[in-house]
């Protein structure tokens, strides 16, 4: 959905496929052990040798984390990391119906202050586009502040550069 964020890009590197696992192994803590004790990694995901899926680690409450897939490509001496990352499926199913039903009132506003007079429809135009600009501020501001340092953290992990 155009309305909420995601982030595709690119990274070259001269590292081949295995060291870039083993790379991600070192900062990743397995998803089936996060919850027997803690551990030291940056992520939390699962690393394979064709690529990963990982979530940072915060340390605060964030739902629109941004779960990371990454695949890796190798081409001659260099290796390509395709990465996109989005928010997780059951916090977007929940932000196009939130999202959904305010530009809905919004519709609804805009028709009845045809129908009555802008007076009569401009609570429900202004609360709904009031809480749709919010909404989205909020869920842009929590994607894209983890996803750009986990961005930075990559590049600055495996020495590779967006193409």
């Amino acid at each position: 959905m155009f309305f909420l964020p995601s982030f595709e890009c690119i990274l070259e590197c001269g590292r081949m496929p295995d060291e870039i696992r083993r790379m991600m192994e070192l900062v990743t803590v397995q998803q089936n052990k996060k919850f027997f004790g803690s551990g030291d990694g940056e992520f939390t995901g699962t690393v394979s040798d064709s690529g990963f899926e990982i979530v940072p680690r915060l340390t605060y409450r964030n739902s629109f984390v941004p779960i990371i897939r990454g695949w890796i490509k190798t081409d001659g001496e260099t290796s390509k990391i395709i990465i996109k990352m989005k928010m997780h499926s059951f916090t977007s199913a929940f932000c196009a119906i939130w999202f959904g039903s305010l530009f809905f009132f919004l519709i609804f506003g805009i028709l009845m202050a045809f129908a009555d007079g802008i007076l009569s429809a401009l609570p429900i135009i202004a609360q709904s586009a009031g809480m749709a600009g919010l909404g989205l501020m909020m869920v842009r501001f929590g994607f894209q502040r983890p996803a750009e340092k986990s961005l930075e953290r990559l590049k600055e992990l495996l020495g590779g550069k967006e193409v």
